[in-house]
């Protein structure tokens, strides 16, 4: 075993090999505004699919990232460039705290995300980072033990194997890349126990814990633990006194926990709010049935990301050849060298649970078994056959005494390399940069308009409900978990809200939204954002009324078409629908313009789609961006395309031979014998509340008419709100964690915010402190009766325990450093 630490200037080279493997294995080219899945998912999406209409996508399974961590990320990144702490989160269900681990913000990959001006090149980077640190960390704890080559084949592994191919994005990854690092830290403390390498146990044990994902925190502490019981029962055996290594490692590892204590802290605190009986005896989400996803080809045929847990076929070899090896020293009863029994043990105890095989009743009172899936403890099972993997190279590598045989092991080498990187670009790999969150008109329209207290719903057209934070937009269906009083009024504005069991995320069609739900003014959501052909004044299609054989007309852009047509009535119109046809092409570049013209000659409305979006002999849409209600008469609409890049480029549209006069057909001002193939896109009539305000690229903006347009006051709790109940309240100050409110009223009765109230906020009317009740057992009621000013603050009782915590950090270090000078001291 070599016990030497790894040269600065070798550990160097170590990180830019696996920054390198991992940069290479992505595949992005940041230089070229390159940045990486799962924004292939967002653009797919009908909201966004105007970006790139036929976008491949590598899965499916990625959308958390959209629409959960990436938007507590920009808003927290946000108020930091605002040059203030990220306390209170006002974009997700009514909103929440930032103090918790789940947040993820305690992360260097946050930091990295915060501190790059662009935003799609720092989610690059960090997730470069978290691969080559877990690279790194496997190489320098692999070394201690193997060889070069071992070690290295090893560490490729893990850096890029199932787990962190399938999880790269989530919080099981920024907490997975830190357990060799512990592993290798508490190496170095049985080596020679001291304050120095206790304070290696502590500074891994405290990313571990702030990695945001407990269960698996928790799961890599309980491995650390089992790797330090081997140790120390190999050098009591072997007549080394251990317990000096005890006591320091325990130190280091509670020093960790004290480290990492605020944020755990905060998510207990956070936690307190929530109902989760749910989740009381998981178990795991696989069963012995899923063993082979260990082993080709069954492991390609499901890109599941629960399932995924693939080493690559060399590796499952070589963690055989050391178990063989392993079981043959035990057989012999011959000393048994703790890494390979801690392997062995590590891959055994966490493939029962991966497939279920030890029983509730025998593990469930060990923290977090109970409320998590067990099957999450894959990311363990692969480190574990990875060690055994590497520890079968090493024994190859040792007793091949020739260099033919050694060769051989390299190539071995690198299919393992090679196969493992092909199966994780399955999984992930380059997209555009300007795949990152792309700015879409609707959106635009909302944020233009939308007040600090104002909600938005969005159906499945924007991905799942959440991803708008992103654009600083206010949803109370966003991803997060909630208190049932939120549940329950979230179920009087959707049918079937949430996409499972658990009351967090959130995916369902325009159809399921309530449009006339009194919560929906009831909670100040003002806008609905949703696919165009849904929802109240969905598009009613007039055909045209012509026959006849079909033509194509001369193609544009050398040509173009000025069709007539005469409404009988006033007719709000949204838009129209005309047949094109691309000559078997996709992706043109450039845009369709289409313009009504009334009798005089004039533009009445105007609508462009992407010419991308154009699909061969297929009806498109031309939303205006607006209704537009036109009385009776004679019309005209003229079409255009412009390709915006020099080509060969040709877009015709598909007309019917109808030489009827009142459908004239004008091709570059000359009469043609026919029609175009169109429909008039008509408003529906209805009375819902929710109005369409504007249309592009696919979606609606829908306004709620009743909505209160903020804070509200109403004279009884049990009152519902509607557009007048909003006058007498104004916002005169606005910060997510602190605002001033004024009710100018005379009357008694409440001021409601529409916000999730909880115990961590303080109010004040005229200065002095009040309790305010519940609206719906979500929102806080101040009670007023004259005019008053009202103060909202966020003071979190975690800040609470800042000093003391710094307190106790600093007489933890003086107590260490106190233990090693009296350790050192000579006996006498």
């Amino acid at each position: 075993m070599d016990r030497r630490w790894l040269h600065p200037r070798s550990a160097l080279l170590a990180l830019l090999l696996y920054a390198a493997v991992a940069a290479l294995t992505l595949g992005a080219n940041p230089f070229k505004g390159e940045t990486i899945t799962p924004f292939d998912v967002l653009v797919s999406q009908r909201a966004w699919e105007f970006v790139d209409p036929d976008a491949q996508v590598k899965s499916y399974q990625r959308s958390d990232i959209l629409n959960a961590l990436l938007p507590q990320w920009e808003v927290a990144k946000k108020q930091l460039q605002e040059g203030r702490v990220p306390l209170w989160n006002d974009k997700v269900a009514g909103g929440g705290t930032f103090l918790s681990l789940n947040t993820n913000l305690f992360t260097p990959a946050f930091a990295i995300f915060a501190v790059t001006p662009d935003p799609a090149l720092g989610f690059y980077l960090g997730t470069l980072f978290n691969l080559a640190l877990a690279g790194l960390g496997m190489h320098l704890f692999l070394r201690r033990h193997v060889g070069g080559p071992a070690a290295i084949i090893g560490a490729i592994t893990f850096e890029l194997c199932g787990f962190n191919a399938a999880w790269l994005y989530w919080p099981h990854v920024l907490t997975l890349i830190w357990a060799p690092w512990l592993l290798w830290a508490i190496d170095h403390c049985a080596h020679r126990p001291g304050a120095g390498n206790s304070l290696l146990v502590a500074a891994s044990s405290a990313l571990v814990w702030l990695g945001g994902f407990p269960f698996l925190s928790v799961l890599v502490i309980e491995m650390a633990g089992l790797y330090a019981l081997i140790l120390l029962i190999s050098r009591w055996r072997s007549g080394d006194r251990p317990w000096q290594f005890a006591a320091w490692c325990l130190a280091g590892t509670g020093l960790g926990l004290l480290l990492a204590a605020l944020p755990v802290l905060g998510l207990l605190y956070w936690l307190q709010q929530f109902d989760l009986g749910y989740r009381e005896g998981r178990g795991s989400y696989l069963d012995l049935g899923h063993w082979k996803q260990l082993f080709p080809p069954w492991a390609y045929r499901v890109q599941r990301v629960e399932q995924t847990m693939y080493v690559g076929a060399s590796m499952m070899a070589l963690a055989a050849v050391a178990l063989t090896a392993f079981l043959a020293t035990v057989l012999r009863w011959r000393g048994v060298r703790p890494l390979p029994l801690f392997g062995v043990l590590l891959v055994a105890i966490t493939a029962g649970l991966v497939f279920e095989l030890w029983p509730m009743w025998l593990i469930g009172w060990l923290p977090g078994m109970t409320f998590n899936s067990w099957s999450r403890a894959i990311g363990l099972l692969d480190l574990g056959l990875v060690i055994l993997g590497a520890l079968g190279f090493d024994l190859l590598w040792r007793a091949a005494r020739n260099q033919p045989l050694r060769a051989a092991l390299v190539v071995v080498g690198l299919v393992q390399v090679i196969e493992i990187s092909m199966f994780f670009r399955d999984f992930n790999g380059p997209v555009p940069g300007e795949y990152y969150f792309p700015p879409t008109a609707s959106i635009e329209y909302v944020r233009e308009r939308a007040g600090p207290f104002d909600y938005v719903i969005t159906d499945k057209s924007f991905v799942m409900s959440g991803t708008l934070g992103v654009y600083g937009q206010r949803e109370w269906l966003a991803h997060y978990f909630r208190i049932p009083a939120l549940q329950d009024a979230l179920h009087e504005m959707a049918k079937r809200p949430f996409n499972s069991h658990r009351a967090s995320a959130s995916r369902f069609p325009a159809s399921h939204i309530k449009y006339d739900a009194p919560a929906m003014a009831d909670y100040n959501v003002r806008y609905a954002l949703i696919d165009s052909r849904h929802g109240p004044g969905t598009p009613e299609r007039i055909d045209v009324e012509a026959d006849g054989e079909h033509v194509a007309l001369p193609a544009m852009p050398e040509h173009a078409y000025l069709q007539h047509f005469k409404l009988p009535e006033a007719t709000a119109l949204l838009g129209l629908s005309v047949r094109l046809a691309t000559y078997r092409k996709s992706k043109l570049p450039g845009r369709v313009t289409l313009r009504v013209l009334d009798a005089g000659n004039h533009a009445v409305a105007e609508a462009t789609i992407n010419a991308a979006q154009v699909k061969d002999n297929t009806y498109m849409d031309f939303h205006f961006t607006q209704p537009v209600t036109l009385a009776a008469g004679d019309y005209a609409f003229s079409l255009a395309y412009e390709p915006q890049d020099p080509g060969p480029w040709r877009l015709t549209a598909w007309a019917f031979e109808t030489p009827d006069p009142a459908t004239e057909l004008s091709i570059d001002r000359e009469s043609f014998a026919g029609t175009i193939q169109y429909q008039l896109l008509a408003q529906e009539s209805g009375g819902s509340a929710f109005r369409r305000v504007f249309m592009a690229d696919g979606t609606v903006v829908l306004e709620n008419g009743e909505h209160p347009g903020g804070p509200y006051f109403i004279a009884d709790l049990d009152d519902r709100a509607d557009s007048r109940a909003g006058g007498t309240v104004q916002v005169t100050r606005y910060r997510s964690d602190a605002f001033t409110l004024r009710y100018l009223g005379n009357t008694s009765g409440y001021v409601i915010v529409p916000m999730s109230m909880t115990g961590d906020w303080r109010v004040t009317v005229d200065g002095s402190p009040v309790e305010p009740s519940l609206k719906n057992g979500v929102m806080p009621a101040v009670p007023v009766s004259a005019p008053a000013t009202i103060r909202f603050e966020y003071r979190p009782e975690l800040l609470r325990w800042l000093w003391p915590w710094l307190a106790a950090v600093a007489a933890a270090l003086l107590a260490m450093a106190w233990a090693s000078r009296w350790s050192r001291r000579p006996a006498r």
